[in-house]
């Protein structure tokens, strides 16, 4: 039986780990920029929008990615790397789960298909960093 995570029981703490890993992207982007020796709102404001870019486009695009690995789009180059880990380390018969390794390639998108998921909390949160980039974009723009 597959054992559940903690975040399977409260899914609030996906997007509580997403926010607060946003969060410290632009509390890292703001001191790297010097927020606190500005002394031109213009300026503070400038540097705000870009941490929450930065952070939005990472999470957003993570998330996006996702989405992507969920169609199978990154199959191929998965299957190849389990082929090679398979090849430099021996062949085993089982997997950590006991059920048998994937020999063919039609068998690995057939096993991975199931563990697959969308990050929606990612997703969810990095659109929220990049809407307000956007609106400390157009404050920027009317106190400049």
């Amino acid at each position: 039986m597959r054992r559940l995570r903690q975040t399977d029981d409260y899914p609030w703490l996906k997007y509580l780990g997403a926010v607060v890993f946003g969060l410290l992207i632009c509390i890292v982007v703001c001191l790297l920029r010097k927020i606190f020796e500005q002394t031109d709102t213009a300026q503070i404001i400038r540097i705000l929008s870009d941490a929450f870019l930065l952070a939005g486009v990472l999470e957003l695009g993570t998330g996006l990615l996702s989405w992507l690995r969920k169609d199978g789009t990154f199959d191929g180059l998965g299957y190849s790397f389990h082929a090679m880990r398979m090849t430099l380390f021996g062949r085993r018969t089982v997997d950590a789960n006991g059920e048998p390794e994937a020999k063919t390639y039609y068998d690995y998108k057939q096993k991975v298909k199931a563990k697959r998921k969308i990050a929606w909390h990612l997703i969810y949160v990095g659109a929220g960093f990049l809407f307000v980039a956007i609106l400390l974009t157009v404050v920027f723009g009317m106190v400049s």
